[in-house]
């Protein structure tokens, strides 16, 4: 019978609909025996002939109302009235956990908080013998006050959310069919497997990563491909759980993950104790307040954008406004968080829409998002790479640089015009009137001014070095991040003439390809500039005073902020918040794609093997420095063979660029900023050999070349192990184009190879005999031998991010063959080869470079 407002079932009075789902539909009613308002849920009537589903929603009452805890919904009554069924729960007042999540992200107190009940819950209900199956957000609901309930123990749909497609519910029909709910699953739902209460286990470590990642952890295209990234994959590294006071957080998420049911938590008793003594110290991880605009409250929020909890794990208590020192309010509010990298985002003049740029098909492209609007528009489908997009005065066009041109595209679309050839970056002024460009248009390198824009370019009185500009909203100064000897100087140049200024320097801490950048404040004193300043682990946001060369922090913590772009009215700050992360990889030289030899969330990268044992050595980010470690890939440990405390004199900033030995026993490696050491792999004192970088052995053990800043450039230098710490310069000859990256030994004892910047690949005899260039890669930076050293291998990386090795013949210098390993989109950078001790494949590393755009509002930037 139809049922609404007045209908009678049995005693209870319906007053209103609530919702519906695949279970039928919840109402509102009134008991009308003890006076008090109920849920009431209804079997539709065209599912109640099926025993399948009448028997679920009979399973359902019974095993709710056999439980009795403040964590799982009460269950009343069950009824059947003219044919139908129904269930009298209590009735809650709030939203789902899956609402909850899609309002904005949760702070880690809170989702502890949140955890504890859940797991308080589900262990009363495994006391009793019963096993949810169906744990998702959508079956956990938050009252007003702050209760976590547990619905739907029948394995029904809950009537308080609706279901998307990806989060269709597979009900058991016959013996060795899947139930639960894909994306929520455990391993042994996902293979049909018997289960017991550790497959709420697993599923309750879905729920919890997905409260403190802000994503799901194994939400792929397909439902089918999330069940096959359930079983076989791990869950990305969530950027906040690597913090210190965060860590017993993390392990009990992974501990919950397990894929092996043994190998979990035996209970969630044993769940819920270790959570409980993490709340009891949740003041270590609980962030400040972090909430998204009314507007924008249900975007999604990705793994990568975690490093915005950043915020929780000390933002610093900034102090913008010289002689005002109050504490600001920070807002972080997501803007593009897709599953692609995002990156340079740039205001508008009205700053109603922001322009950045988003990897499409491997390709960053340029996209607008208007800040009342969910949904952004791409502008741009070309096939390079863009980057650096800025808006004409008027707001009606965006300038963007691609292929090494600057071109222009209507802000509504339209097709791209080209407006000048070799630059590197490009500015209007504030007033539209002046174009200014880095670049060499003209044949010659420098900084060159176009006044109107479109009229003869004349060149402007700039600094040499490379770097990036920026006017001043007054028009009257320039900002220059001009990068030298590998850090960063910021600069303030007056417009159009006059004696520069230093502001700051800066270094970057990531090794990434992608600009930190700066911006202006509206003062036209101010900029807010991104690097690394003093004991920062972290690149992070600064503000600096180009008056008085005061510079402040304005985010600190476990992320990384780049590309900051002050909204016009300097009340907001879009960024780029970053997660740069070295991983090992194979590449087999039979073609058959890359595997993974070591991949966590910290860096691991300088990978070199051991010639005799399926062992390496490579350079780990350990405790907040680069220490150099050795790992045994059949027996799975690892352990440090070159760290900091060995050296009893000096500082060390990092022990990096191991390097084996020929026989295995002794490793070469940097330690910056004294030189290079070998030390025996089994333990012994390090003794100093020469300086340079990125050292590598002669075949006889007796030599180590590297690369080596001299007066007349970078040298390729060999210097004898216990020898003349100066060594012999080999190559290449003064005057060369300038370069040195990652020297190679032939194992033939008979070359040298040598990379540099212009793409040439050369190799040098030992005794400086004889200089030869097998050949021009632009984008090869390291050379492979094979074990008899008649074949090279150039690793490429090209600007489309195609991996890939060419295979030279040394003797008659024909590249033989290409190999190629497919598209990396999220890879920046690919360093190092190293051949396997099989002789069948190489290792290398590779620098995965992501983001996503948020917004900062309430730091105080008004004076």
């Amino acid at each position: 019978m139809p049922i609404g407002p007045g209908t009678k079932l049995g005693p209870y009075e319906i007053a209103k609909q609530l919702g519906a789902g695949g279970m039928g539909q919840v109402f509102r009613a009134r008991d009308t025996r003890l006076n008090r308002d109920v849920a009431v849920k209804v079997l539709p009537a065209s599912l109640t002939p099926a025993p399948d589903m009448r028997a679920r929603l009979e399973q359902e009452a019974r095993t709710a109302g056999s439980l009795n805890h403040p964590n799982i919904v009460s269950v009343f009554d069950v009824g059947e009235t003219d044919g139908g069924f129904y269930l009298v729960e209590e009735l809650l007042e709030g939203e789902t956990l899956r609402e909850r999540l899609a309002a904005g992200v949760i702070s880690a107190g809170k989702a502890i908080d949140y955890a504890v009940q859940i797991a308080r819950g589900l262990a009363a209900a495994h006391a009793r013998g019963v096993v949810h199956r169906d744990l998702k957000p959508e079956n956990l609901f938050v009252t007003r006050d702050g209760r976590v309930k547990i619905l739907d123990f029948g394995l029904a749909t809950s009537g308080h959310a609706p279901v998307r497609p990806d989060d269709a519910t597979i009900v058991l029909t016959e013996p060795g069919v899947v139930m639960g709910t894909v994306g929520y699953m455990s391993p042994e739902q996902v293979r049909a497997q018997p289960v017991d209460s550790r497959s709420d286990v697993f599923s309750f470590g879905l729920v919890l990563y997905e409260m403190v990642a802000g994503a799901r952890a194994f939400r792929r295209e397909s439902p089918a491909e999330t069940m096959n990234a359930i079983v076989h994959d791990d869950p990305p590294e969530v950027p906040v759980l690597a913090v210190p006071s965060a860590q017993p957080l993390g392990r009990i998420v992974r501990h919950c993950l397990e894929k092996d049911p043994d190998a979990r938590y035996q209970s969630m008793q044993d769940v819920a104790f270790h959570l409980e003594s993490v709340a009891a110290v949740s003041g270590a991880v609980t962030p400040p307040a972090v909430r998204a605009p009314a507007a924008r409250k249900r975007w999604p929020l990705p793994v990568a954008a975690l490093a915005l909890l950043l915020a929780g794990f000390g933002l610093a208590a900034l102090f913008l406004a010289p002689g005002k020192e109050t504490v600001p309010s920070y807002r972080f509010t997501p803007l593009a968080t897709d599953a692609s990298s995002q990156r340079d985002p740039a205001w508008s003049p009205d700053g109603k829409n922001v322009a950045y740029v988003a990897v499409v098909d491997g390709v960053f492209q340029v996209f607008t998002r208007s800040l009342s609007q969910q949904t952004p528009v791409q502008l741009t489908k070309v096939q390079a790479d863009c980057a650096g997009p800025f808006w004409a005065r008027g707001g009606d066009r965006i300038y963007y640089i691609s292929g090494g041109s600057l071109w222009g595209v209507g802000a509504a679309g339209g097709i791209p015009e080209r407006v000048v050839d070799k630059i590197g970056d490009a500015r209007l002024s504030p007033d539209g009137r002046i174009l200014m460009y880095r670049g060499s248009p003209n044949g010659k390198p420098g900084f060159w001014i176009e006044s109107p824009p479109g009229a003869k370019p004349v060149e402007w009185a700039g600094p040499t070095a490379r770097s990036r500009f920026r006017f001043s909203p007054d028009g009257k100064s320039i900002g220059l991040w001009v990068s030298v000897a590998g850090t960063q100087e910021l600069w303030v140049y007056p417009f159009p003439s006059g004696k520069p200024r230093l502001v700051t320097k800066a270094r970057t801490i990531e090794r990434s390809s992608v600009p930190l950048g700066f911006d202006w404040l509206p003062d036209s004193r101010r900029l807010v500039f991104a690097g690394g300043i003093d004991q920062s682990a972290r690149d992070h946001l600064f503000v600096a005073d180009t008056v008085n060369g005061q510079v402040r922090p304005l985010t600190t913590g476990t992320g990384m902020e780049a590309a900051p772009a002050v909204s016009p009215d300097g009340t907001r700050i879009a960024f780029a918040s970053r997660h740069v992360d070295d991983d090992i990889i194979e590449l087999p030289l039979d073609g058959s794609g890359t595997r993974t030899l070591l991949a966590t969330s910290r860096n691991e990268h300088c990978v070199s093997w051991s010639p005799v044992h399926p062992q390496f050595l490579f350079t780990k980010e350990h405790e907040g420095t680069e220490e150099v470690w050795m790992r045994s890939v059949d027996e799975g440990w690892e352990r440090p063979v070159a760290f900091a405390a060995m050296f009893a004199s000096g500082p060390t900033k990092r022990v990096s660029e191991p390097v084996f030995s020929p026989d295995g026993r002794r490793a070469a490696f940097l330690r910056d900023p004294v030189g290079i050491y070998v030390a025996a792999v089994a333990g012994g004192p390090p003794v100093l050999v020469t300086n340079g970088t990125f050292p590598t052995w002669s075949p006889d053990g007796n030599w180590i070349a590297v690369g080596k800043s001299t007066p007349g450039g970078n040298r390729l230098v060999k210097a004898r192990v216990g020898g003349d710490p100066n060594g012999t310069v080999i190559g290449p000859p003064p005057g060369s184009p300038p370069g040195g990256f990652r020297p190679t030994w032939s194992p033939a004892g008979d070359w040298i190879s040598w990379c540099n910047t212009k793409g040439d690949l050369i190799l040098v005899r030992p005794d400086d005999s004889e200089t030869v260039t097998l050949a021009h890669l632009p984008r090869v930076s390291t050379v492979g031998w094979s074990r008899d050293g008649s074949t090279a291998y150039g690793l490429d990386f090209s600007v489309d991010r195609r991996l890939a090795l060419r295979v030279f013949d040394v003797r008659t210098r024909k590249q033989l063959a290409s190999i190629e390993y497919g598209v990396f989109p999220d890879v920046s950078a690919v360093h190092g080869l190293s051949l396997a001790p099989d002789g069948k494949s190489f290792a290398t590393s590779i620098l995965r470079d992501t983001g996503d755009i948020w917004i900062l509002e309430g730091f105080g930037a008004k004076r």
